[in-house]
């Protein structure tokens, strides 16, 4: 219950208050992510290298919004699993939600260089057709490199998620069916990106599960 509850050796919440805290904190960095994410089309930012960076020459703006929002998101995410593992007690909850906080900070390390990077070598591209140059040579290279770069966050991302949902399976017995919920999200996640890679490769997907924590957390305090 919500009031009445002084101390749960087994979630390891002396006040209930830090169990909103981390629910709150995990469904925050989601919807960051989410925002930037709504405004992507595929149709604009993917496929044909020279009408990709024509597109983000005529909507810098567009381009900027979208990345700036996901940066914020992935950030978001990683302290929301942060504030998860924080009010872990039980030597297992909390080793699996430090996995997950170590996975999820190394792939939220590894987006923020992608973005980085695709905003320094695509923006760069994208001011030199708005001066009339040609495309620079090498950019599809960079762009394979992004490819690798984005695969290791899908991987690293989802991994965390496999952690994540361990930790809340071994939290709380009111978790455990999230936390299988999770488990069996990262799992399919990662062997759909593995096989069927364009239906699994959007970012946003290894946001959902903390969002999902966050809501249940909500829920059962």
């Amino acid at each position: 219950s919500r009031h009445g509850r002084s101390t749960d050796a087994t979630l390891g919440v002396v006040d209930p208050a830090l169990t909103d805290c981390a629910g709150w904190a995990l469904i925050a960095g989601p919807v960051l992510f989410m925002i930037g994410a709504a405004a992507w089309d595929p149709r604009v930012f993917q496929g044909d290298t020279e009408a990709v960076i024509r597109n983000v020459a005529t909507r810098r703006r567009r381009w900027t919004w979208i990345h700036g929002w996901m940066a914020a998101g992935v950030v978001g995410t990683t302290a929301g699993i942060g504030v998860w593992q924080s009010i872990q007690s039980s030597w297992p909850a909390g080793t699996a939600a430090w996995i997950a906080m170590l996975l999820f900070l190394f792939a939220a390390a590894v987006y923020l260089v992608g973005i980085a990077i695709r905003h320094g070598v695509d923006g760069a591209a994208a001011s030199a057709i708005s001066a009339g140059d040609p495309i620079p040579a090498g950019l599809a290279t960079w762009h394979a490199f992004g490819g690798t770069i984005h695969s290791t966050y899908v991987y690293l991302a989802n991994a965390a998620g496999i952690a994540l949902g361990a930790s809340a399976i071994l939290a709380d017995p009111r978790l455990a069916v999230i936390g299988w919920i999770g488990i069996a999200m990262g799992a399919v996640f990662i062997v759909g990106y593995r096989a069927f890679t364009p239906w699994f490769a959007p970012p946003f997907i290894p946001t959902v599960f903390p969002a999902v924590l966050g809501i249940a957390l909500l829920v059962a305090t």
